[in-house]
């Protein structure tokens, strides 16, 4: 299924080094983070959320971790995906026509999926500490809604790019 699509070397774009940029920014500010805040904590803290943002569980302030981690995880696993276009997932056959064309799109998508999977993770970090802190009650619905469904916005965006795309002949 693979194999016969074209394997074709994306030039990054101005675009494309700026997405990645900023990825890789806010996961290092995420870090950061961490780092200046984890021993100011006290030791249990907000470890999982309901759908109004009040903590409804609590563990360890060295649970902060892992959202960074899973951020790093998700940095490193779509950077590496944006090398092979070609075994991506698309809804339409692939041929040498509409490679580069579909291979750029599925990309560009994933820079901006990072982007905004980080940008939603910090934000979940930083409430976190704000909360163990005492400085806020809950974490904003409002604002993690509008993130999800900035993927779905996004991931809708390039669909529509997919499907109305017209080869030219």
């Amino acid at each position: 299924m693979y194999s016969n699509r074209p394997k074709i070397k994306i030039p990054l774009t101005i675009t494309d080094k700026i997405l990645n940029i900023v990825a890789l920014a806010i996961l290092i500010a995420h870090l950061i983070l961490i780092v200046f805040n984890i021993k100011n904590l006290p030791q249990q803290i907000p470890t999982h959320y309901g759908l109004s943002g009040t903590p409804d569980a609590f563990g360890s302030k060295s649970t902060l971790i892992i959202l960074p981690i899973i951020a790093l995880l998700i940095y490193v696993l779509f950077f590496v995906l944006t090398k092979f276009p070609n075994i991506h997932n698309y809804p339409v056959n692939i041929n040498e026509k509409n490679a580069l064309y579909f291979y750029k799109l599925s990309n560009g998508m994933l820079r901006i999926l990072n982007v905004i999977i980080n940008t939603i993770f910090i934000y979940i970090t930083f409430g976190t500490i704000q909360i163990a802190k005492a400085n806020a009650n809950t974490l904003s619905p409002v604002i993690l809604f509008v993130s999800i469904g900035l993927i779905f916005i996004c991931v809708i965006y390039f669909l529509v790019k997919i499907f109305s795309y017209k080869e030219i002949k």
